[in-house]
């Protein structure tokens, strides 16, 4: 394998490309991007960025195509448990300051789903459960997801925006499952026409949080029958109440006239 073999088949590259102008060849340290039109003199390669033309004697076409190292560095891979968050940091070399850092989902970053974004007027935005911070005097920007699902897992992107081909860096992310923080019965059982009280304990830390009480298999989507607030620890819907005791950290929720179709 000759030299200019070994270097076309550099896996930092998608496709390696010549320019003839002026009746001189010049050889451009530069790769085909899906972002960037073919042809694009010093395109970004997904692995790093390429380096300045180097003109070539003689009337042959030659393709090369050298790694370039990325602007943006970050962690490999992080972990995070469930309901927690996690944060992550990504650095950048000078000269970046003032350009857009964001942060996407997805195996191909150059399809990859942006979840949030800075400008350059604004260095610090909030996305849902997502948010980023470029500290533009350290050169670093931190990506931060809260309140972790176990689906938040997978590949992801911290990128600098940029004319052209941004730069971006891979980031695997593991969510762990989490210990919850409330437990309660797993069954209970009532009479009809009685009354049920159901007792839940929970963790230090969380007495001011709201407690609550929902119907339905999917606890994500169930319906809330009855909900305490920090300055309401008692509250009382229709049958069903909800009472906080926060010195001794449980609640109880009590349901009277039980009906069969309370079950579920």
């Amino acid at each position: 394998m000759s030299p200019l073999q070994a270097l076309g088949n550099n896996p930092s590259c998608v496709t390696c490309f010549t320019v003839i102008f002026s009746c001189k060849v010049y050889l451009y340290l530069g790769c085909y991007s899906p972002r960037e039109p073919l042809g694009v003199p010093g395109a970004l390669c997904p692995a790093g960025g390429c380096g300045p033309a180097l003109r070539v004697g003689g009337d042959r076409h030659v393709g090369v195509c050298f790694p370039g190292s990325s602007p943006v560095t970050g962690p490999k891979a992080v972990r995070g448990q469930e309901r927690g968050s996690l944060a992550v940091q990504c650095r950048y070399t000078p000269g970046w300051e003032s350009h857009g850092k964001w942060w996407c989902r997805g195996a191909d970053w150059g399809n990859c789903k942006i979840l949030v974004q800075t400008t350059a007027s604004e260095p610090e935005v909030k996305r849902d459960r997502v948010s980023i911070r470029d500290d533009r005097e350290n050169r670093t920007f931190t990506v931060t997801t809260e309140e972790l699902r176990l689906d938040d897992a997978g590949i992801y992107w911290c990128g600098i925006a940029r004319v052209g081909t941004d730069h971006a860096e891979q980031v695997s992310v593991t969510v762990d499952p989490g210990s919850s923080p409330v437990t309660g019965p797993k069954a209970v059982r009532g009479q009809e026409r009685g009354s049920l009280a159901v007792q839940c304990r929970y963790t230090p830390g969380w007495e001011s949080h709201g407690k609550w009480w929902c119907r339905g298999a999917d606890w994500g989507n169930c319906k809330i029958l009855v909900q305490t607030t920090a300055s309401e620890p008692e509250v009382k819907r229709d049958r069903v109440s909800i009472r906080d005791d926060r010195e001794n950290r449980t609640f109880t929720v009590t349901t009277e006239e039980l009906r069969l179709d309370d079950a579920g």
